[in-house]
């Protein structure tokens, strides 16, 4: 099943990358800030993690979507 599922086949992990990034970012700007991990957990909320979803799929190309709906063969005729 997962070989005609787009997400299935890369969507999700460019997602999960840009995903990753921004955590990593806000990660890095706080140990720069001497943080230490106590403080780290205490700096990122649920709010973060929300705005960083809705970047991350922003940052998604609309042109890597019809890449991997192509690579699967879904696509209008």
């Amino acid at each position: 099943v997962s070989e005609i599922q787009p997400l299935d086949q890369g969507v999700i992990r460019c997602f999960k990358l840009e995903y990753r990034l921004f955590v990593l970012r806000r990660l890095l700007s706080l140990i720069d800030c001497d943080k230490n991990s106590s403080q780290i957990n205490q700096s990122i909320t649920v709010l973060d993690a929300i705005w960083w979803i809705r970047q991350a799929w922003e940052n998604v190309k609309g042109q890597t979507i019809v890449n991997f709906f192509k690579k699967c063969e879904l696509r209008n005729t």
